[in-house]
């Protein structure tokens, strides 16, 4: 995943209703069910209705875009995290492979 990519996902989240976000099954009269998300104002985000092929597909599928809220930023951030750890240990790395080597605990 490109800085480019990065930056468009982060720009999403930014502009999309913040999470965390509350997750309801909606029992329907003729024996129906949807899954609708909402912010926390009761704002509707979201309506997810029943897959009678895979009804728990349903429930999985609201349930990802539900967490999605909260997992996006936070892989993000641990992407960031890692790419400027990988940058720290290879200036270490560096360090070592330009030092001069060292015979019985001293320099040749």
């Amino acid at each position: 995943m490109n800085k480019d990519r990065i930056e468009e996902i982060k720009k999403l989240c930014e502009r999309a209703t913040p999470g965390k976000w509350d997750f309801e099954r909606i029992s329907h009269e003729n024996g129906e069910f949807s899954y609708e998300i909402n912010d926390y104002s009761e704002r509707l985000i979201a309506v997810y209705e029943h897959n009678y092929d895979k009804p728990m597909m349903a429930k999985f599928d609201a349930v990802l875009m539900f967490e999605a809220s909260t997992i996006i930023p936070e892989l993000i951030t641990a992407l960031e995290n890692g790419k400027e750890e990988i940058k720290r240990l290879q200036h270490i790395v560096d360090w070592h492979e330009k030092a001069e080597p060292v015979e019985n605990g001293r320099g040749k």
